[in-house]
């Protein structure tokens, strides 16, 4: 027999403040693209990273961010990104839509292992920085094979 009580003041508190925050999560994305603000202005560019055994990967979306506006620093296992879009139009038109503006972004990632500094590569390839962080040589995994006694 199950006697563990469906409603009591923890498992309350704990689903009313799962409610509060995907309220929050759903909410506020949309609220900023309302008031004239992209995602990007508030939290900086989406990064996704991945690793394979070797090497870890770092893919960050910047459209509209010329390469040289761009600065990527790695120090203290941490990597930043940071940078600037700024757009141009005529002087002589008047915005009747602006969705898109101009903005400074910094984002930073605690990497999960060291990494060798003076082998990262970066490249830009239609508004999307491609890194590569090569792992230190005793954070690479490795695989021993197990021989048969």
């Amino acid at each position: 027999m199950n006697t563990q009580a469906l409603l009591t003041p923890n498992n309350a508190l704990n689903r009313t403040r799962y409610g509060i925050e995907r309220l929050f999560e759903t909410m506020v994305p949309s609220l900023v693209r309302n008031i004239g603000l992209s995602d990007s202005a508030i939290g900086g560019p989406a990064l996704n990273l991945v690793e394979n055994d070797d090497q870890l990967f770092v893919e960050a979306e910047l459209p509209g961010v010329a390469f040289s506006d761009v600065e990527i620093t790695v120090a203290d296992n941490t990597l930043t990104v940071s940078g600037t879009r700024v757009l141009s139009a005529p002087d002589d038109v008047n915005a009747l839509r602006q969705e898109r503006s101009d903005f400074v972004f910094e984002r930073s990632l605690v990497l999960p292992t060291q990494v060798d500094v003076d082998a990262v590569e970066a490249r830009m390839t239609n508004g999307v920085l491609s890194i590569t962080l090569p792992k230190v040589t005793e954070s690479r995994t490795r695989r021993i094979a197990v021989n048969e006694a």
